[in-house]
């Protein structure tokens, strides 16, 4: 206990005047007028007893009424976190995850958050410092201001579709608050306090920076969330059928009946299903359509609106190329004769135009590669031309690579070192009939082949001459032949693809061209590798990375999800040739320009975490990180103010001394009462 005016304690002196009147009092002699024998006869010794004891009770009770009213205005306090005689320096965080938007009777968890800030702040003085920042925000800019001014910065805050790491702000507002001179140091969270948004374990408490854990949490709502948006196809074409699958999760206590789900394709509705959901289940809805567009592809899974709608909607993205540019390398006509043949047939196809050009790796005109999505080379170029063919793979680019018909297995083996296959040992099998297996694997660019679905099996075709690759376990095998070596096989490299077959595609080397999987799987394959998925899904406030090499515009124009549009200025990064961008707090697609060139597109989605609704309890807040919990749902102004100044007892002392003084005064006159009817007894 601390007392806030300890200069007054001095009038407890005072305390002495009764007992000196009392003693003095005692020294004065009375002559009273009366008869010995009458005297001793009518003495009532009970009676002398008492009015003795109430003469030291009021004795005590005149000095304990000095010593409490003294005591009452030296203002003695049980002391709280924080010392009202001294400055305060205070940050406030707000959890504006979009957790925060459940709605209560009282409103929304973010705005109940935002009364109660008021309250908190009434208890403030013009001397104290405050900072108030929401959590998503950058913690390195914790500015200290008036009350006035972070009023302000509070009514204009509002929630976000981002999740929040609550460590890490904490971690920041205390490194701030550590550096200011202040006599209290404090910090307020607001938040549902999830536990994904907070681990207990990794608080470093300070003794001297007090955190008080306002806790706002609202009963568990209707809430369904998209936690997962994808779609099974990898080969996007035109016209055709593609089909999208999402994972929804119902949070809520009771079962979804009967919610409705629809499908978006560049903002237009493509298709709805129905659903039902049992509390606290999952389950997968199933979407299909025909694309009609080409180009970037914005897909999104919309629900209806519920508690907390941040989480209801999902998206992904990929690109459907209206023109497919391939460009067929070799040394010889004849090797590309069939390939010529199945990729000029889809020149007029209505779904896809497939640009054609054909060189030989000896022409001395110069190719500029990055144009094509696509390159088939039949046979190994010259050694010279290594490295732009790597450089184009690395970059992005897709080379499908068949062994010559000229049986130069040296040159191949060299030309697939020099691009990065380096795993396994060729060998020339020839004059010996193999086949391939005919179980077609999961692979999109066989899934769905033909026409029928159904079919499990292909047509194998007669191989009389092939390079086995032995001890192949660098890529995934396509389509592997009966000895176990890839015919066709897929293999990574940087950002681009190789896809290696194992023959000549001319009739010497096998019936393979003449057989009915030829031409469908060559015009996929060139399908396959002109479609561009995103590269990953980014959470909302999550940087994105952009490559610039070979890029020369100096900024960089991005597109958000409103249509709104910002730049990037490379001079100003680092690196320059690798940018981020961070002003990825919406939801959706964000393409990237430079100049009219499309360089990169990224999808942005919420974190489903922030739908897991799972809360801390104050206790968990109290015991594993010392904080002090206070609900903000039954707390008032006053019981802050106590529980940040402590309790002044001034008032309950005053209310002892008028109960005290009135226990005086009647004492007082019952004793004098008695006094004189025991002098007129005498």
């Amino acid at each position: 206990m601390t007392f806030l005016n300890p200069a007054i304690l001095i009038g407890l002196l005072a305390a002495g005047i009764p007992v000196i009147i009392h003693f003095l009092n005692l020294k004065k002699l009375k002559k009273v007028e009366f008869s010995t024998l009458a005297f001793l006869k009518e003495l009532q010794k009970s009676k002398i007893r008492r009015i003795k004891f109430r003469q030291w009770l009021l004795l005590l009770i005149r000095v304990s009424i000095i010593i409490f009213l003294v005591l009452a205005f030296a203002r003695p306090t049980i002391k709280g976190t924080a010392t009202e005689a001294g400055t305060t320096a205070a940050v406030f965080i707000f959890d504006d995850s979009y957790s925060m938007s459940l709605i209560t009777p009282q409103g929304s968890l973010f705005n109940i958050a935002k009364k109660f800030f008021k309250e908190i702040a009434s208890s403030f003085t013009s001397k104290d410092r405050i900072a108030a920042l929401p959590a998503s925000s950058d913690g390195n800019k914790i500015n200290f201001a008036a009350l006035s001014e972070a009023l302000k910065l509070v009514d204009a805050m509002t929630v976000t579709p981002r999740a929040v790491k609550l460590n890490d702000i904490l971690t920041l507002a205390a490194n701030k608050l550590s550096k200011e001179s202040a006599v209290n140091k404090e910090i307020f969270i607001f938040s549902d306090f999830q536990k994904s948004a907070l681990d207990l374990q990794r608080i470093n408490s300070d003794s001297k920076i007090k955190i008080y854990a306002i806790t706002i949490r609202g009963k568990n709502g209707s809430n369904l969330s998209v936690d997962s948006f994808y779609t099974d196809n990898q080969i996007f074409e035109l016209n055709k059928s593609i089909s999208f699958a999402a994972a929804i999760n119902n949070h809520s206590n009771s079962k979804a009946v009967n919610r409705i789900a629809s499908l978006y394709i560049n903002g237009r509705r493509a298709a709805q299903q129905s659903f039902s959901i049992a509390a606290q289940e999952r389950t997968i809805v199933n979407f299909e359509t025909a694309l009609i567009d080409t180009g970037i592809i914005n897909a999104k899974i919309a629900l209806e609106d519920d508690d907390i709608v941040y989480d209801n909607e999902r998206h992904l993205a990929f690109y459907v190329p209206g023109k497919i540019r391939v460009l067929m390398l070799s040394e010889n006509k004849k090797d590309v004769f069939f390939l010529n043949a199945a990729l000029t047939s889809s020149l007029t196809d209505k779904n896809q135009t497939v640009i054609l050009d054909e060189t030989s790796y000896s022409s001395p005109t110069p190719v500029d590669l990055d144009k094509y999505n696509t390159i088939i080379s039949v046979g190994a170029p010259d050694a010279s031309q290594y490295g732009l063919i790597s450089e184009y793979v690395y970059n992005g680019g897709n080379l499908i690579l068949f062994p010559s018909s000229a049986d130069n297995m040296e040159s191949h083996k060299k030309f697939c070192e020099a691009l990065g296959i380096r795993d396994g040992r060729f060998q020339k099998i020839f004059n010996s009939v193999h086949y391939t297996d005919k179980k077609i694997p999961g692979h999109p660019l066989i899934t769905d082949l033909f026409e029928n679905k159904g079919r499990a099996e292909i047509d194998s075709p007669e191989f009389y001459r092939y390079y086995r690759l032995n001890g192949f376990y660098e890529g995934d095998i396509i389509i592997a032949m009966d000895d176990g070596s890839p015919f066709l096989a897929e293999i990574k490299k940087g950002a681009g693809r190789i896809f290696l077959f194992n023959t000549a595609p001319v009739a010497e080397w096998s019936d393979f061209p003449f057989k009915s999987l030829f031409a469908p799987l060559i015009n996929r394959l060139a399908r396959y590798t002109a479609s561009i998925d995103t590269d990953k899904e980014y959470r909302t406030g999550e940087r994105i990375i952009i490559d610039l090499t070979g890029v020369s515009s100096p900024v960089v124009k991005i597109s958000k999800p409103d249509n709104t549009t910002t730049y990037l200025n490379r001079n100003e990064s680092p690196g320059r040739d690798i940018v981020s961008y961070t002003e990825t707090g919406l939801p959706g697609l964000y393409r990237f320009y430079a100049g009219s060139q499309l360089i990169k597109f990224a999808v942005v989605n919420t974190d489903p975490a922030e739908s897991e609704l799972e809360n801390y309890t104050d206790e968990e807040l109290k015991s594993a990180a010392g904080f002090i919990p206070i609900s903000a749902l039954s707390f008032r102004q006053e019981e802050i103010t106590r529980l940040r100044y402590g309790s002044e007892l001034w008032k309950y002392l005053i209310i002892l001394v008028i109960l005290l003084a009135a226990i005086e005064t009647f004492l007082s006159k019952s004793n004098k009462r008695e006094v004189i009817e025991l002098g007129k007894g005498n």
